[in-house]
């Protein structure tokens, strides 16, 4: 029984340690779309969320050049 359950807590560790290390060191490009009358040209933001300090590529590198494909005409900082 304590096996069993050794081996349980051990595996969820090592899923938690993964999550940590590797997945959250990844960043999602998320598209969305809107119209409004009041806005006369079309318009590209890209907004940065919770990087949580992170570096994502060498000096940035992977998320400047995400950035830099969608060529936006203004950037936030969230």
């Amino acid at each position: 029984m304590w096996n069993v359950l050794a081996v349980i807590v051990g595996v969820a560790a090592l899923i938690c340690i993964w999550v940590m290390l590797f997945d959250s060191n990844r960043f999602v490009v998320v598209r969305h779309s809107f119209r409004d009358a009041r806005v006369r040209k079309p318009l590209k933001a890209v907004v940065l969320a919770d990087l949580h300090n992170k570096r994502y590529g060498r000096e940035n590198g992977l998320l400047l050049e995400a950035i830099d494909k969608e060529a936006p005409d203004m950037v936030f900082i969230a």
